[in-house]
């Protein structure tokens, strides 16, 4: 019980120092020190990791796969437009982190699909997929 007490005492006590000019001079400078920039590349490192994982497990199943070889290496996975149009949504959407986080924001929309470069890259390049019976 007393832990208890404690705890929102010192929530609200935290709260308040958190938005003191006293505070907010605290974080600055920590956020300017090596130790402050090193934590952020961190966290920024996992939030970007996340977003990338929940989208390639949305749209390539648990555990994500290339749709069309079966690529399982995450390292090798990527997002592809099904119906082309690549280049417009990226200029829409942004690239890399933001292109994760605006799939997730909007709600996974339609006409996505995992890939393994190999296979995005063949498409782009040659209209077909080498796995797959060449068209024509």
């Amino acid at each position: 019980m007393m832990t208890m007490i404690y705890d929102i005492v010192m929530n609200k006590y935290n709260r308040k120092y958190s938005q003191s000019e006293k505070g907010k001079a605290a974080r600055k400078r920590y956020a300017q020190s090596e130790k402050g920039r090193l934590n952020a590349v961190r966290c920024n490192k996992r939030q970007r990791q996340r977003a990338r994982n929940i989208v390639l497990t949305h749209y390539g199943g648990n555990p994500p796969k290339c749709a069309c070889c079966n690529e399982f290496h995450y390292e090798f996975l990527t997002i592809d437009h099904i119906n082309g149009g690549g280049g417009k949504d990226r200029k829409a959407r942004g690239d890399g982190t933001r292109f994760y986080q605006s799939l997730i924001k909007d709600g996974f929309p339609p006409g996505l699909r995992v890939l393994c470069y190999n296979c995005h890259l063949a498409r782009g390049f040659s209209g077909y997929c080498p796995h797959q019976p060449r068209p024509g």
